[in-house]
């Protein structure tokens, strides 16, 4: 299979590879498709987009996803925050969500971001999540020094692969 050379129509290729790497330099690390335009992304042909509204509901449901991990409350504690401020805080964002439709439990579950108890689940391992996780920055490489490291434990991913032409609005 030859690898894609284009990001838009004819691809001249089928597949796009991307493999993470450190600060090494020098030899090629699987950058195949798009090599020549000195971009590393991973070629992703469709544009993300999303409005303000999108951008503030997502916001909104990850807020719902944390606070669906089984020890929430300690953790946000262990955070700071006071048991009276986690109620609070708790208890408007989960309005909010009913209100927007952005807690909707069959859906949450057919898309494995929570289980029968309603708790938040890794949607491959099925395996529940610590929200721990939403605060755990992951260590960097040797070497490399990135003072506003915002990586966590935690890595957000779409469930249903990106499609051109299609709105995603229904799912995660």
């Amino acid at each position: 299979m030859k690898f894609a050379t284009s990001r838009t129509s004819p691809l001249n290729g089928v597949y796009v590879a991307r493999v993470p790497s450190t600060t090494a330099e020098g030899d090629q690390k699987i950058l195949r498709g798009f090599t020549t335009s000195g971009l590393k992304g991973a070629g992703i042909r469709v544009y993300e987009y999303a409005s303000e509204v999108m951008i503030n509901q997502c916001r909104n449901q990850l807020e719902i996803i944390y606070w669906n991990c089984f020890d929430a409350v300690e953790i946000a504690e262990k955070q700071g925050m006071t048991p009276v401020n986690i109620k609070i805080r708790k208890e408007s964002i989960f309005d909010l969500a009913e209100k927007l439709k952005l807690n909707d439990k069959p859906v949450l579950k057919g898309s494995r971001i929570i289980d029968n108890e309603n708790h938040t689940i890794c949607p491959l391992c099925l395996k529940r999540i610590s929200a721990n996780g939403f605060f755990t920055r992951l260590g960097q490489a040797e070497g490399r020094d990135v003072p506003d490291l915002t990586v966590t434990q935690i890595n957000l991913f779409h469930i249903e692969e990106l499609r051109l032409g299609k709105i995603q609005s229904s799912h995660l």
